[in-house]
This record gives C-alpha cells, structure tokens and sequence, in this order.
C-alpha cells in the first residue's frame, strides 16, 4: 500500500474548507455590512432630525420672547387683507375726527415690491370736513397700529354747495397704500 502523505492533504483540506468557509459567509457579511450602513445612515439621520427640533424648541422659546412685539406685527400687516374692517376704521376714525366718509373707490391688490412676502392693497376714498379736522385724522391713520402708507391727498372745495358758515369744508381724496401677507 501506497504511503499517504497526511501533512499535505491536511493542507488541501483546511485550504477547501477555508474556501467553502469564505464562499458561505461572504455574502452573509456583505448582507450584515449593508444592514449596518443603512442602520449609521439612519441613525445620522435621526440624530440630525433631533438636533433640528431642538433647535426649532429653542427657536420657539426665544420667539416667545417677543411675542408681545410679534403681535404688533401681525396687527400692522394682518394676514386677511379685510377691506371692510379697514373701511370701518377709516369710517370711525373720519367720524371721530370730525369728518364724513363719503365715497370709497376701487382697490387694487398686488404682491408688494417693498415688503417680501407680503401683500399691497391700494384704494382711495374721499371724505369731507374741516382742514384741522382732516389734519387729525391724517394722524390718527398715522397712529394706527396697522401699517398705511399715505400715497396721495388731493382736496377741492364742494362745487356748488356754499352753504353759509361753513366756508372751510373741503372734500378731501385719499389715496392710501396698506399691507397683508
């Protein structure tokens, strides 16, 4: 009988079964190898999700700060323009100083140029009274807590109605510029 020669074919076997080894388990690791880079992927992402709401608490904290002046904000440019609101105010504000509504015209309602984001509403109305009474009126508009932007002012005495005693009385035409976003 022939002499087996065991140092070699105990190479030839631990190189095969290391082979098959590899064979078996090389796909099984690239497998477990992408299973863990999509679970860092997630976990990255998870964790800069988490950074961000943090940051959008603290930035809702530090806006609490000022949420006496947001308010002013949103009462100088409201978010629903509300012609009728804005008429009611020119109304009593004309009433309270003395003067009297009477004629609105059309408006027009664009973005604005001036102010990102937001929009312009532009209209004119006429009112009638006296100069002084008109000259408080104007600062009463100017006072309001919403932003106006006077554009134009044009005046005219009423054509034949001189009524006696009330010389100063003038129809005043406004134009006015205010804002919504």
């Amino acid at each position: 009988m022939e002499k087996i020669n065991y140092p070699i074919l105990t190479f030839i076997l631990f190189f095969i079964s290391i082979s098959l080894i590899l064979l078996v388990l090389s796909p099984k690791y690239q497998a477990i190898s992408q299973i863990k880079e999509s679970v860092d992927e997630w976990e990255k992402a998870h964790q800069a999700q988490s950074e961000y709401f943090k940051e959008l608490i603290s930035d809702s904290e530090k806006l609490k700060k000022y949420e006496s002046e947001i308010s002013k904000i949103d009462l100088a440019i409201p978010e629903d323009p509300s012609l009728p609101s804005f008429f009611n105010f020119v109304s009593k504000s004309a009433s309270a100083n003395g003067l009297i509504l009477k004629e609105i015209r059309t408006f027009d309602l664009s973005l604005s140029k001036e102010i990102p984001g937001t929009e312009e509403i532009e209209t004119s109305f006429t009112i009638s009274g006296s100069y002084p009474a008109f000259r408080n009126f104007i600062l009463a508009l100017e006072k309001s807590a919403r932003m106006i932007n006077i554009k134009e002012v044009s005046f005219e005495t009423p054509a034949g109605k001189i009524i006696p005693g009330a010389e100063g009385l003038f129809d005043f035409e406004i134009k006015v510029k205010f804002y919504s976003h």
